[in-house]
Formats: C-alpha cells, sequence, structure tokens
C-alpha cells in the first residue's frame, strides 16, 4: 500500500502580523475574520448612508431648499466621516481614527480611500479579490439598471 502525504500547510499559509506603513506610522495588523469583520462594518455603514442619499434625489432635488440641501449633504458626510473615524480607532487603537483623519488633512475621502485600500488588502489575503471585484462590478450594473430602466 503507497502513502500519499498532503502537506496543506504549505498551500494555505496562517494568519499572520503584516506590517503596514500608514498616516506616517508603521503597524502590524492580521488580516483575520475580526479584521474582516470591522472592515466589512466601516463599508457597509458608508455605502448605506450614501444609498439612503441617493433613494432621496428626487426628493433633495425638488422639495429641498438650498439651505436644507447643504444640511442634509453636510449632515450625511459627518455621518460617514464618524462612521470610518469610529471603526478605524476599532481596528488600530483608540485616536487612530482621528489621527489617520488629521494626517491625510482632514479629508473625508483620503479617509475613504485608506478603508478601501485596506480592504482590497484583505481580499488579497484571503485569495478572494478577484471574485469580489466581478461582485461588485455586477452589483453596480444592476443598480445602474435598475435606476435607468
Amino acid at each position: 500500500m503507497t502513502a500519499i502525504n498532503f502537506d496543506l500547510d504549505k498551500k494555505i499559509p496562517k494568519a499572520e502580523v503584516k506590517a503596514i506603513k500608514l498616516g506616517g506610522k508603521e503597524r502590524g495588523l492580521t488580516f483575520n475574520d475580526e479584521t474582516r469583520k470591522l472592515l466589512d462594518d466601516m463599508t457597509i455603514k458608508l455605502f448605506s448612508t450614501a444609498h439612503a442619499f441617493d433613494d432621496k434625489s428626487d426628493e433633495f432635488i425638488n422639495d429641498y431648499t438650498v439651505g436644507e440641501r447643504q444640511n442634509s449633504l453636510h449632515q450625511a458626510i459627518c455621518a460617514q466621516r464618524d462612521s470610518l473615524i469610529e471603526g478605524l480607532d476599532k481596528l488600530f487603537g483608540k485616536g487612530e481614527g482621528k489621527r489617520l483623519y488629521d494626517y491625510y488633512g482632514n479629508s473625508f475621502t483620503k479617509l475613504s480611500a485608506v478603508v478601501r485600500e485596506l480592504v482590497k488588502l484583505q481580499d488579497q489575503e484571503d485569495g478572494i479579490a478577484k471574485s469580489n471585484a466581478d461582485r461588485k462590478r455586477q452589483v453596480k450594473r444592476a443598480r445602474y439598471t435598475k435606476k435607468r430602466g
């Protein structure tokens, strides 16, 4: 009888701390289920706020005064920013979300880019980057055709 030995440890690496330079600091981050959950939570909160705002676009354009539009848009952006800061605090430690926000020039756009890049790294570590990109493309296409069709 022939014995066949498979070493799955060579094919499936252990989760390990990866060195990441972010906001001028080197830090270690382990891409695991907890990190995935935190990144997913931040992304879901961002898109939920954006979609809720987008779903009210007709009302926003037709019924709101200029002041109400400005106030509504400002509140949505502040909610998204605060959500990102809170999520980054959970991921890197208390105060790090605000520090990163300050480091990147108090820019919500740049702070959300940080989260996007972390999600990409997580996807690469999990080996699902291509399937996630395909899925996101399909969701965007479906949303676009639903709105237009």
